[in-house]
Order: C-alpha cells, then structure tokens, then sequence
C-alpha cells in the first residue's frame, strides 16, 4: 500500500528524526546539580567514527506523532538507517554519503536531495536540524556550533543546549570503552523526539 502524501511526511519526519527518539517519557534533566561547559571548551574525548544501534523511537510534531523500531548504522563515509512499523506503514530506508541522501519506502518509491535537512524540508515542509543527530545521538555537542553542555560529578553529559534545541541524556552504558546514552530527548521548535537504544554496536 502506498502511504497518503500527509502520511509519508510523517513517515519521512520520522525517518529522520526518529533518530533522536525514547518511547518512555521522561522528565527533563533539571540543570541545578550540573556543570555547565560552553561547548568550545569541552573535551569530546574518544568518538566512535562507525557504530550501529538498535531501539524503538518516538517523535511528536505539531499534530502528528508516530513511533517505529529503528537500526541505525553509521560509517565514516555513509549511514542507512531502516525503520519498520512506522505508523502501519510498513518499512522505510533512508541512506547516504556525502552529497546524496535518499529515502525508499516500502512499495519502491524513492526520494532524493543533497543533504537529510533538505529532503526532510521537501517532502515535509519541516525545517529541522538532522544533520546534527549523529553527534547529539552519541551525546556529544556539534563542535562548530555554540552552546552550553552539562555535566554530571561523573563528568557525563546529562544536557545540552545548542541552536535552541534541548538534548537530555540518560542510562549511559560503556561499549568498547566508550559512554554511550542509553535513552536521548530532544525538543524545540514544537518537536520532542525520544529514543530508546536497546543495543549499541561499536567496533573494537
């Protein structure tokens, strides 16, 4: 069945947003007892260039809301990210490389432009800020945008703030030596997406 066109917007919101996604919610992580860095001078530390990860998302824009299973993958040079369940829709692909993005649906039709945010400005009419999930997905802050991180005594990053948009962090877990959150929000600009990763997958 071939998803409406107000469906398949919500279908390719989800496809690009999911990725920042928590199917429980959660309230948000009160600043009081965290360390605020501005992000030019935090230490990224050790980031994991490929990685994948398996979860249920959720995301709530304006009227509309869906949630999906998601695997995402993520190499140096390329991601693909597949989701099924979306809405009773079936499944859906959304993959790239630099330059080229392009989302196939689960009855072969296929849409294409530059880069996520375009594609997701097309299709949708939504003008939101996916290029940066691979970073706040890994709890990391943008490192060429301003903004503020916050840190817990552990020295985790439990918040951040950047481009108006609020992340918050929780049940990280260590995979091959490195932190990763289990459960990421993300709100602004009318949208909240949660995430919950069920499992991480980083190389050695």
């Amino acid at each position: 069945m071939t998803p409406s066109p107000r469906l398949l917007k919500m279908l390719l919101s989800l496809s690009l947003l999911s990725l920042l996604a928590g199917c429980a919610v959660q309230p948000p992580v009160a600043t009081g007892d965290l360390r605020p860095v501005a992000v030019r001078d935090f230490p990224a530390g050790v980031t994991p260039a490929t990685w994948q990860l398996e979860g249920r998302a959720a995301v709530v824009a304006g009227e509309q809301a869906g949630t999906a299973s998601l695997r995402w993958q993520q190499a140096p040079e390329r991601f693909q990210v597949d989701l099924r369940g979306t809405l009773g829709a079936g499944s859906l692909r959304l993959q790239g490389t630099a330059g080229s993005v392009q989302l196939i649906t689960a009855s072969g039709e296929r849409y294409q432009a530059a880069d996520a945010r375009q594609l997701l400005a097309q299709v949708s009419g939504y003008d939101l800020p996916v290029d940066y999930l691979r970073y706040w997905l890994l709890g990391l802050p943008v490192p060429s945008l301003p903004g503020r991180v916050f840190v817990d005594a552990q020295n985790r990053v439990k918040r951040i703030e950047q481009t108006g948009w609020q992340i918050s962090l929780d049940d990280f877990q260590g995979v091959n030596g490195i932190l990763l959150p289990g459960r990421v929000e993300v709100s602004g600009d009318g949208v909240r997406l949660r995430l919950r990763v069920q499992h991480w997958s980083v190389p050695p």
